[in-house]
């Protein structure tokens, strides 16, 4: 009984010493106590789920609840458990990204019970005020410990929804707070609530250096439903086990390029890559050492590893040399779709999926005819998704005197890259006809090479890619369930491969050899020996997306006239030509890959030239 109603016995036993009729003493007095009943039944706190813990251990602090705060955390376990695809999703989230964030958490002496607040994502405004940050955000970060921490937000990237990035971010901003109030637990707090509201409920001077803290109001808020969340979790995880075992892969050379062409080179679908890359506002990867986020099943990893090595020898020297300069131009627009540039001061337009030089040239309301002689295509040649082409004439000379040739590269790429005439540069060079270049020639892009001179070459290394042996994915692969106290030990991030050693674009020429009567082409004749020259390239510039290689790829047309294709038993067959790919037959055909897959019963995507793939039902 409470002291309401020690107060209503003592006042009834006064009351029945005083002399009145027994039938109105006992009367009253069952009055009084039917009462007091009512009033202490009323007075009975709402109910709490018994197994809600009465305290919860973070770090090296107990939160101990009081019965408000521990009806609060009650309330949003109760949610959670209520909303499985809610919590299912953060599953999915911790076991997709901890492999990642594990290793960077410890590296920087950050206890590993804030791993989960990686993916949460309620902050506390004010006093009375709990929301839900945008989607996408890593670690709870609002603008201010964003900027705090000089993450970017602006226009164009915001990098609070970088894994890594933010990643980085928080794990400063939280080793600051620990610094700061002299706790983890104050840390915590201070990280997911508003500066004001740390300071109006005197965090840093009631909780400083303790161990144990008492939360007793909902002003706290945001730390009882992330300890909530936290408590769901780690007794969830132990059982998880992902429908699809996935992997985080950071692809390191999208510098400059759009999500479309890095979608193409590692053939991966351009949306999946949009989902995992909300950092970026715009589908171009910024001039800066920022990693594109790729989600993949784990049975590709060594596949992307290899694509994404081979996609880093295109238009390698076009990021050295500074070209093509782009800005992003949407004054350009016609009001027919597309996406718009100003390329080495001329008037461009980027090729995207589907795009090809009849649907760009609609779309820069030109006429075809202009719009080839411009890039000096011809109709039978296709476009390549991410590259810029011109839809102004080219000019007669570069801003840089020379090009050194890398492996691969042509004289139309060297072309589009510095916006020079194609014929410009024969002249220039003294070539009779368009030919295969040689690895590390020197091509004269201002002025006409003197026949005295002989055709220069720069001894450059050739890369070699080699790919270690690694066992980490398969044996991901058979954990299906991980102890939480394991976790970190256990998660393990794939290997990063290390890119090969190049000499910087601005380095002295090594060697110029002259070419002997042999190594000459018909076009050219042997030169008696000259001085060696040396050959320097400008500094570095900014630079945005790459200008790439022209490749012979299968023309996209109307699905009966692309080339290859046949009719036949009900289906349309495609004949596998070189450099074709299913992922390049699916966007031609307008059909998934998985549906292939189907269709043809493939265990891979391992196609050989002359294969009959079955595309779709007539």
């Amino acid at each position: 009984m409470n002291g309401l109603s020690g107060v209503i016995k003592m006042d009834l036993r006064a009351f029945l010493n005083i002399k009145f009729g027994i039938t109105f003493r006992l009367f009253f007095a069952g009055f009084v106590i039917m009462f007091g009943v009512h009033s202490e039944v009323k007075s009975q706190p709402v109910a709490i789920e018994p197994k809600t813990p009465y305290e919860i251990r973070f770090v090296d602090v107990t939160f101990q609840l009081s019965d408000v705060a521990r009806y609060l955390l009650s309330q949003e376990i109760a949610y959670l458990d209520k909303n499985p695809h809610i919590k299912q999703d953060y599953l999915e989230k911790l076991s997709l990204y901890l492999p990642v964030i594990d290793p960077m958490i410890r590296n920087a002496g950050v206890p590993e019970d804030f791993k989960f607040l990686s993916v949460y994502s309620k902050f506390q405004k004010s006093v009375g005020l709990v929301s839900v940050l945008e989607p996408g955000i890593f670690w709870c970060m609002d603008n201010a410990k964003a900027l705090d921490v000089d993450l970017e937000i602006n226009r164009i990237v915001d990098e609070r929804k970088h894994l890594t990035l933010a990643t980085a971010g928080a794990l400063v901003s939280l080793k600051r707070n620990n610094i700061l109030y002299n706790s983890w637990g104050s840390a915590l707090f201070a990280h997911i609530a508003d500066r004001s509201v740390i300071k109006t409920l005197d965090i840093g001077k009631k909780w400083n250096g303790n161990k144990f803290i008492v939360l007793d109001s909902p002003a706290y808020s945001s730390l009882i439903h992330f300890l909530a969340f936290k408590w769901v979790m780690e007794r969830d995880w132990p059982g998880f086990r992902p429908e699809v075992h996935r992997i985080v892969y950071e692809y390191p050379y999208g510098k400059g390029k759009s999500l479309n062409l890095i979608g193409a080179d590692l053939q991966v679908e351009p949306k999946d890559l949009v989902e995992s890359n909300k950092w970026l506002k715009v589908n171009l990867v910024p001039d800066r050492k920022s990693t594109v986020i790729v989600v993949i099943p784990s049975s590709r990893y060594h596949e992307i590893r290899k694509l994404s090595e081979l996609s880093r020898n295109l238009g390698i020297s076009g990021y050295e040399s500074g070209f093509p300069v782009l800005k992003e131009t949407p004054a350009y627009s016609k009001g027919k779709g597309g996406v718009f540039y100003k390329i080495n001061d001329k008037k461009g337009i980027r090729a995207d999926f589907c795009d090809s030089h009849v649907t760009l040239a609609y779309k820069s309301d030109l006429s075809l005819k202009k719009f080839l002689d411009y890039n000096e295509m011809t109709e039978k040649d296709v476009t390549t998704v991410g590259q810029v082409y011109y839809l102004q004439e080219k000019n007669g000379k570069a801003k840089i005197p020379f090009h050194i040739v890398k492996e691969g590269e042509t004289i139309w790429y060297i072309s589009q890259l510095y916006g020079v005439k194609m014929s410009t540069l024969l002249d220039f060079n003294r070539m009779d006809a368009v030919q295969r270049l040689q690895h590390g020639r020197v091509i004269w892009l201002q002025k006409k090479r003197s026949k005295k001179r002989p055709v220069e070459h720069v001894e450059l290394p050739k890369e070699e890619i080699t790919f270690p042996e690694e066992e980490v994915v398969a044996a991901a692969e058979q954990e299906q369930v991980i102890p939480v106290e394991k976790l970190v030990s256990e998660a393990q991030k794939p290997a990063e491969v290390k890119p090969v050693e190049q000499k910087p674009a601005d380095q002295k020429v090594i060697e110029v050899v002259k070419e002997t009567p042999k190594e000459v082409k018909p076009v050219e004749k042997p030169k008696t020996e000259e001085t060696v020259t040396v050959i320097k390239q400008e500094p570095k510039k900014e630079v945005k997306p790459t200008v790439a290689e022209k490749k012979p790829e299968p023309k996209k047309v109307i699905e009966e006239d692309i080339p290859g294709s046949e009719i036949s038993d009900g289906y349309i067959y495609h004949i596998v030509k070189q450099g074709e790919t299913l992922y390049r037959i699916s966007v031609n055909y307008k059909v998934s890959v998985e549906k292939l897959y189907k269709l043809n019963n493939l265990k891979s995507n391992t196609i050989e030239i002359g294969d009959r793939i079955r595309v779709k039902p007539i």
